[in-house]
């Protein structure tokens, strides 16, 4: 079993520390990464960095429910739980997704039922197979930024920056992943609508998380248009019906 990779978000050193003593005690195994702030957080987090994130809500400088609010707006599909001592926010925690909430003073067993739900979480997200060198590689959806064809050979970028290339063609590949997440607007890109912040129709080219600009076919700019609401539009229903 692969460790979950779980970042903690704790301003007070003493729950900081017990939250690792006692993940660390969990039967399911974990790489951990410690944050003092939602400021830390935020300014070093790529998305799908982490498997969990447990955030306390009430911090120095920002709030938890602040910084998960920011965080939602370069990953929108992390799991995140809240640690505190209210459940004042509870609103707020559906309308950011977030997945549990654990009540201080917690127990091993509060970690434990939250650490089986990420990893099932994990093991559910839909994912790419790919065949490079005769091995089978598994690439989660969710960790695709855009894909490119140079030549005879595809490259998929991937949110940490990272790439892989194989030889194949995007039309073929295009048919594997979920129409209402990828969209090729031009003949030689595909991108993953998650990450796409909007659309520059003077450009005419999709403008992704980081400055990324990724061209759109004149002809195809309105369906690229209508593609990105209706995925905006599911997001928000998603929201709602949490």
């Amino acid at each position: 079993m692969d460790d979950l990779k779980v970042a903690i978000c704790e301003d007070c050193k003493s729950d900081r520390d017990r939250l690792g003593q006692t993940l660390a005690a969990c039967s399911i195994p974990t790489s951990l990464t410690y944050f003092s702030s939602g400021e830390e957080l935020l300014s070093s987090y790529v998305p799908c960095s982490y498997d969990l994130i447990l955030m306390d809500i009430f911090m120095k400088g920002m709030s938890g429910v602040e910084t998960v609010r920011n965080l939602r707006s370069v990953d929108p599909q992390v799991p995140v739980v809240f640690v505190t001592t209210s459940r004042e926010f509870t609103a707020e925690g559906y309308s950011l997704s977030v997945i549990a909430y654990i009540m201080k003073p917690f127990e091993r067993q509060d970690l434990e039922k939250v650490l089986r739900l990420a990893y099932a979480i994990r093991n559910s997200l839909r994912t790419l197979h790919i065949l490079k060198g005769g091995e089978d590689i598994g690439i989660p959806f969710r960790n695709i930024l855009y894909l490119e064809q140079e030549l005879h050979r595809i490259r998929i970028v991937l949110t940490d920056g990272s790439e892989i290339r194989y030889y194949g063609k995007l039309k073929e590949l295009m048919t594997r992943l979920d129409e209402s997440l990828f969209f090729s607007g031009h003949g030689s890109f595909g991108v993953n609508l998650m990450y796409v912040t909007g659309i520059d129709t003077q450009l005419r080219c999709f403008t992704l998380r980081g400055g990324i600009n990724i061209p759109i076919r004149r002809e195809s700019l309105a369906e690229a248009r209508k593609k990105f609401d209706q995925y905006l539009f599911y997001q928000v229903r998603q929201i709602w019906n949490t």
